[in-house]
C-alpha cells in the first residue's frame, strides 16, 4: 500500500511509538512480553492533514485462536473479522476535520495476503512460540487539522476480547498516551 504521510513523520513516529512505554511500571514487562492477550497498541499520527491510525493487537484478541483455522466455524470467524476491519469505523471513529478514508490495510494471519507479505519481508507478526498478531492502518485526509477534536475507539464494541489498549498519539509537535478500557473509549485530541 501506498501511504501518502511522508517517509519522515512515520519513522519519528515509529521511533516514538517503539520507545514509548504507557506508563514506567509498565515498561519491563512490555519489553519481556510484547504480545499480551486482550492488550493492543494502538498509534496516531496527525500531520498536514493527514490522519495515520495504526493497530496492533495479538489474533486472539480478534479470531479468538492463533492457529490456522481448523473448521468452518474457524474460517467463518477469520472471514467476518476481515470484513469487520476493512471498515474504519468498527475500529475508530474521528469527531471533526471533516476527515475521509484514503487508504487502509489489512494484515491479518491465514490469508492470502498475509502469507505474501511473509514471503516479501521478514516475518515480524508472528514468533516462534506461535503467537500471531494483526496490524490494520488506516489514513485518512483531513480537511481541515485544526478541527479534529477526538477519536472513539470502536473497537471494543466489535472485538469482545479486548480488555486495554495502550494509545500514543502525535499531533504536530505533541505527543500524548492513554490506556484505554471497555468503559474510556475516547481519545480527546485537543
Amino acid at each position: 500500500m501506498k501511504n501518502p504521510i511522508s517517509l519522515c513523520t512515520l519513522l519519528s513516529a515509529y521511533i516514538l511509538f517503539s520507545a514509548m512505554p504507557v506508563s514506567a511500571a509498565d515498561e519491563d514487562e512490555r519489553h519481556h512480553n510484547a504480545h499480551t492477550h486482550g492488550q493492543a497498541k494502538l498509534n496516531i499520527v496527525l500531520d498536514q492533514g493527514e490522519l495515520f491510525v495504526a493497530l496492533e493487537t495479538p489474533a486472539v484478541n480478534i479470531l479468538g485462536f492463533e492457529h490456522a483455522p481448523n473448521t468452518t466455524t474457524q474460517q467463518a470467524v477469520l472471514k467476518q473479522a476481515n470484513i469487520t476491519l476493512s471498515d474504519s469505523q468498527n475500529v475508530v471513529q474521528v469527531t471533526g476535520g471533516d476527515c475521509k478514508l484514503m487508504a487502509q490495510d489489512i494484515d491479518m494471519p491465514f490469508t492470502d495476503k498475509h502469507q505474501e507479505n511473509s514471503e516479501v519481508e521478514h516475518d515480524d507478526h508472528e514468533d516462534h512460540e506461535g503467537h500471531t498478531d494483526v496490524h490494520a492502518e488506516y489514513t485518512f485526509k483531513c480537511a481541515n487539522e485544526s478541527l479534529v477534536k477526538s477519536l472513539n475507539v470502536s473497537v471494543f464494541k466489535h472485538f469482545g476480547a479486548f480488555k486495554g489498549i495502550d494509545t500514543v498519539w502525535v499531533i504536530g509537535i505533541h505527543q500524548r498516551k492513554l490506556h484505554l478500557t471497555p468503559d474510556a473509549t475516547k481519545i480527546e485530541l485537543r
